[in-house]
């Protein structure tokens, strides 16, 4: 070949790749900007979301529809730009203005198996009276196997958390009733931390517990695949911990007012949390209709019950 057509030939297949490279990056893009390939998550500079511990689950799910990220709120101050998501009465003082963003009643749960022995031997609901029945006996005086040994009961910690303080009230706020202490096999530090415990333990810990309902969602699926099931029983009337949010920082107003939007709510449901208003949509099989909401424990009622649980064995 001459040189002449070498030449000719090796530019037309350059400008052949180069039309190639052009096109390819390009494919599919209607607008005709090159594709990109990065996976990095977008960048955000709303503060993080610090949750109570029986709202991981939640919080998880919630920073990652908002595009922020999900830390355990400790009690304290956590520091720098975050939005606290609590209860109100956990939240720190002078930490933003708390707007309740959600809310959860405090139900019973306990073992479907030994919940139908005590159901029938209360001759009703597994309720704050019918555990008083229980506390202090054996399973072989409730109906149930001897082999199951003494009651147990679990609860949290009430001088940590009020989501605990106002499950302790709801079966102690008329004073402790005979035989719990004997009952108390489950102690834990916080709600969260009590129904995980329960469950990962499964009934040689505990046979029952008190805990907010939101705590309980989290774990229900866990506990089929533990081989059990917990039932959720509800009171005709008991507290309920109100979820507060409050921020700190230059985007935490926005961020909270994002909690209250009404397709951030929705989201609730599903996450085992009813929303601050209206009625919850997609609650995880196992939840049902709660009581009606009662007040809780004022100051000189929740100094009397922390005294009462620290005098427990």
């Amino acid at each position: 070949m001459s040189g002449w057509r070498a030449g000719l030939v090796a530019a037309l297949v350059g400008g052949v790749v180069l039309l190639a490279g052009w096109l390819i990056p390009r494919l599919g893009d209607d607008d005709g900007e090159a594709a990109s390939t990065s996976t990095s998550p977008p960048s955000t500079d709303l503060p993080a979301l610090s949750c109570a511990p029986e709202l991981d689950a939640v919080c998880r799910s919630l920073a990652s529809e908002l595009g922020t990220r999900a830390e355990r709120f400790a009690g304290t101050d956590p520091g720098g730009d975050v939005v606290i998501i609590a209860p109100v009465a956990d939240i720190p003082d002078g930490f933003g203005d708390p707007v309740t963003v959600a809310r959860s009643p405090i139900v019973v749960t306990a073992w479907r198996e030994r919940a139908l022995v005590l159901g029938a031997h209360c001759g009703g609901p597994v309720d704050p009276g019918c555990l008083e029945q229980a506390y202090g006996e054996d399973w072989s005086a409730l109906g149930g196997n001897a082999a199951w040994g003494a009651f147990k009961i679990g609860l949290a910690d009430p001088g940590r958390t009020d989501g605990a303080m106002l499950s302790w009230s709801l079966i102690a706020v008329g004073g402790v009733p005979a035989g719990l202490d004997d009952g108390l096999r489950l102690r834990a530090e916080d709600t969260g931390a009590l129904v995980e415990e329960m469950v990962l333990f499964g009934d040689s810990r505990a046979d029952a517990a008190v805990a907010p309902e939101v705590a309980v969602a989290a774990q229900l699926a866990n506990a089929v695949g533990r081989g059990g099931r917990l039932e959720v029983f509800y009171p005709a009337s008991g507290p309920w911990v109100d979820y507060a949010a409050a921020g700190r920082g230059r985007d935490s107003g926005r961020l909270v007012e994002r909690l209250l939007e009404s397709e951030v709510q929705q989201l609730l449901g599903p996450l085992g949390l009813r929303p601050a208003a209206g009625e919850a949509a997609g609650l995880p099989d196992g939840l049902g209709a709660p009581g009606a909401p009662a007040p809780g424990p004022d100051e000189a009622t929740r100094t009397a019950l922390l005294e009462a649980w620290e005098g427990l064995r």
